[in-house]
């Protein structure tokens, strides 16, 4: 059996609908058939997967049922970093692997977090509607409260929850002269030291921290993280 043979025996099915680049496409191809799902239920999926050798899921849920009708499955490939839609334990009982991008959108991540601050901060959405509507030309004549009133970034306070795959986001909070604190278990202090950001536990974090910003996977130690008693500690000027 030669290399072509070999390589269109093996199936890659693309569970869910999700963007490709031409050149991610082409190198697909070239390691086996892409076969994209037009499954709507979970049996459908799992009769689709009879013949994949891996599966490549953005949001569709790969559960035992499906990885069990997979018998030539070698992977299971996430489009994203969160993975709590697999079956890991159904997957780890038959020696499937599974993988994620993590990193691959960190600077997009990176832009869309400080898009949502500026938004907030500078009260875009909220301004926008009182100038679609004719209401604004001044603060003193609109009788803004205060919580209409546009905040400035520069020299606050920002957290980031997780440290891996971060760097862009502190490239920006730099740029607008913000510190950074950061809370993650699992960091190598002088990895903070080296990007001139404060390692703290959670409470403090929560406590002095003026924009929040959580980037966790959904795990059993995640889930939960943020709740009654922790949104309670923060002051009222936060995002």
């Amino acid at each position: 059996m030669d290399q072509n043979e070999i390589t269109r025996r093996r199936v890659i099915l693309c569970a869910d609908r999700f963007y490709l680049s031409g050149e991610a496409s082409r190198r697909l191809s070239e390691v086996g058939e892409v076969v994209w799902s037009k499954a709507s239920t979970d049996e459908l999926l799992a009769r689709e997967a009879e013949d994949a050798t891996v599966i490549i899921a953005e949001y569709a849920k790969i559960t035992s049922r499906i990885i069990g009708a997979a018998q030539k499955l070698k992977a299971v490939a996430v489009w994203g970093v969160g993975y709590d839609h697999v079956d890991i334990e159904a997957a780890s009982n038959r020696g499937i692997y599974v993988t994620n991008c993590r990193g691959a959108n960190a600077e997009s991540v990176a832009e869309h977090v400080f898009a949502l601050v500026l938004a907030l901060s500078r009260k875009v959405i909220q301004m926008d509607a009182l100038v679609r509507g004719g209401r604004w030309s001044v603060q003193q004549e609109t009788g803004l409260g205060a919580s209409l009133i546009p905040q400035d970034l520069q020299g606050r306070l920002s957290d980031h929850r997780l440290w891996r795959d971060r760097v862009p986001r502190l490239a920006i909070a730099h740029g607008f002269d913000m510190r950074v604190l950061v809370n993650d278990p699992y960091i190598v202090p002088d990895r903070v030291r080296d990007h001139d950001v404060d390692q703290v536990d959670l409470d403090s974090l929560l406590r002095n921290a003026d924009i929040v910003t959580i980037h966790t996977v959904l795990t059993p130690e995640t889930t939960g993280l943020i709740g009654g008693r922790q949104l309670a500690t923060m002051n009222p000027r936060q995002s």
